[in-house]
């Protein structure tokens, strides 16, 4: 969808964009980020009726996939097809947001440590970074919460309950998880994007994951695809030593999956 946006073939784009919500409803969130970015591609930041008429004239397929959306949800009485009990239809949960953040350190972590000293320059800019951080801890400590049942199951054996359930068992694990958090929050602005408009992901990251009570790796698959696609690449010997990373992370990981065996 992202791919015929940007070369401008904006029916194909719309058309792949309903396709993906076949397989999955809220990828409507993503089917409304292509107008949005165009928009923001073409005029910026600025507002207008005439504007948007002009964005609707190119993008007049995804507003199908809208309506389409709009009549499946009243006729399904909610956005989930099955266990509907499990995934409550617009529900708002910060566990897949802090999370994402978790793994956004782990995967991109030879990025972070290079942006240290930028991260280091940037929180010297006046009060607005302390007070957003502090923001950021008050919505962490009141919100994140491991109460779905999916996430309190198999912590021996799934890696994700696993690091759930423990970070969650007390005030302190849980202070603890929120240091790679923060760091890698301020990592990700200091990250320059190719397009200024690609910014936007973050936006719709977040309105793609709120509704989601379930906290499941797999749903960061399309916004860690357009992170990856969209921020700028760094110096060759970073990107080199996250290849060399990624190498040594699977090849821990693949005798366990070969195996069959226990995480613990």
């Amino acid at each position: 969808m992202l791919r015929f946006a940007i070369d401008k073939h904006y029916q194909m784009a719309g058309l792949f964009g309903i396709i993906s919500m076949c397989f999955r409803q809220n990828n409507i969130i993503w089917l409304l980020f292509v107008p949005i970015w165009l928009y923001v591609e073409t005029f910026g930041w600025h507002f207008s009726i005439r504007n948007c008429l002009y964005i609707f004239k190119k993008t007049w397929v995804f507003f199908i996939g809208l309506c389409c959306f709009i009549i499946f949800v009243k006729l399904n009485h909610g956005v989930a097809v099955g266990d509907t009990a499990s995934h409550p239809a617009f529900n708002f949960s910060s566990g897949n947001l802090f999370f994402l953040l978790f793994w956004l350190f782990v995967l991109f972590l030879p990025l972070h440590l290079n942006n240290f000293f930028k991260i280091k320059s940037y929180l010297k800019n006046g009060k607005w970074p302390i007070i957003l951080s502090l923001a950021l801890l008050f919505l962490y400590i009141f919100t994140f919460k491991n109460n779905h049942p999916y996430n309190n199951i198999g912590a021996h054996y799934f890696i994700r309950n696993f690091i759930l359930v423990r970070f969650s068992s007390s005030v302190v694990w849980k202070s603890l998880f929120f240091i790679p958090l923060i760091y890698t929050f301020w990592s990700l602005i200091v990250t320059p994007f190719n397009r200024y408009s690609f910014l936007l992901l973050y936006i719709f990251t977040v309105l793609f994951l709120a509704p989601s009570w379930l906290i499941e790796q797999r749903y960061y698959i399309i916004p860690i695809t357009l992170f990856m696609l969209f921020r700028q690449e760094q110096e060759k010997k970073v990107e080199q030593i996250t290849s060399i990373y990624y190498i040594a992370i699977i090849c821990l990981l693949i005798p366990f999956i070969v195996n069959m065996d226990v995480f613990l």
